[in-house]
Formats: C-alpha cells, sequence, structure tokens
C-alpha cells in the first residue's frame, strides 16, 4: 500500500518537473524584445506611414515593459509620439505573445497578438487577421543607445506617470 503511495507521487513529481522544464525551453526569452523597432518599408507603405518607430525597455518589477511610439504619416502629421507601458505576455498554449497597450489606443487597438520571428527579428502585431505592425528590430541604434535611452524613457514614463496622478 505505501509502496504504491510512494510511486504515485514521484510519478506526478516527475511529470510537474517535465512540464515545467519543457514550457520554460520553449518560452521565448522577454529580453529579446528589448530595444528599438522601426516598421519595414513596405508596411510604412500599405500603412501611409513616413515614420513608425517603437522602443520596448527591459521588463520592470510591475511585469510591464516601458517604451516609446513615434507614428508619422504620409502627409507629414503627427500620429503618436509618446512613451507608453507595454503588457506583453507569452501564451504557451497558443505559442504566440499576448500584446497590450491601453496608451496607445488611438493609433492601434488595444490588444493584440505578437508573432516574434527570433531570426529575422521582426514583430509582426495583429488583431485577427489585420496587419497592424510589422516592425524589423534595429540591433545598431539597441545597442548604441541601451542605458543612455532606458534611463531617458524610464524618467519620461515616470514624469508623465506623476502629470497623470496630479490631474
Amino acid at each position: 500500500m505505501k509502496c504504491g503511495y510512494i510511486y504515485t507521487m514521484i510519478a506526478i513529481v516527475l511529470a510537474i518537473c517535465v512540464v515545467v522544464i519543457i514550457v520554460l525551453i520553449m518560452r521565448p526569452r522577454q529580453c529579446e524584445l528589448s530595444g528599438f523597432w522601426e516598421a519595414d518599408d513596405s508596411y510604412k507603405e500599405q500603412a501611409n506611414l513616413t515614420d513608425f518607430y517603437m522602443y520596448i525597455g527591459k521588463v520592470g518589477k510591475d511585469g510591464r515593459f516601458p517604451g516609446y511610439i513615434f507614428m508619422v504619416d504620409v502627409n507629414e502629421n503627427m500620429l503618436f509620439n509618446q512613451p507608453v507601458h507595454f503588457d506583453i505576455k507569452w501564451n504557451p498554449f497558443r505559442r504566440i505573445w499576448d500584446w497590450k497597450c491601453g496608451d496607445a489606443k488611438d493609433v492601434m487597438p488595444e490588444s493584440m497578438r505578437m508573432e516574434h520571428n527570433q531570426d529575422d527579428h521582426v514583430i509582426e502585431l495583429f488583431s485577427d487577421d489585420t496587419l497592424h505592425a510589422k516592425l524589423i528590430r534595429n540591433n545598431k541604434l539597441s545597442h548604441i543607445c541601451k542605458p543612455d535611452v532606458r534611463k531617458a524613457v524610464t524618467k519620461i514614463i515616470e514624469e508623465d506617470d506623476g502629470e497623470d496622478e496630479e490631474a
């Protein structure tokens, strides 16, 4: 009787360990999302944009990523130019990233599906079958400016959050 109980407990513990290891191995690294991203030329043409840049900082203590979005249309109108917070979570069951950014809901949906091609350093943001952004990581800019930009963006976001609390 005790022997069967012990084997059952060992089997359960081993099964849990195997599941955790598989999820950790299959989970993409969040650190690969940090950096500067710029829109693909063909996407900018399709979306009638001249500029579309996004900065994604390192994940914060609250689990969100600080960031910045800059968008200009073909008529030179500034569509968006401000700091934002991204809520980016890996969904292991669907093998995709769930993307939320309520700060930019004026220019893109609040919730989207993010596909991240780690080999080509490309992020695509979708709602249903509609492509809302195709961004390519700018490695030069991401590596050159990393410490200073992260501090600057964090400072802008903290100042922006302070203004929201005063209002």
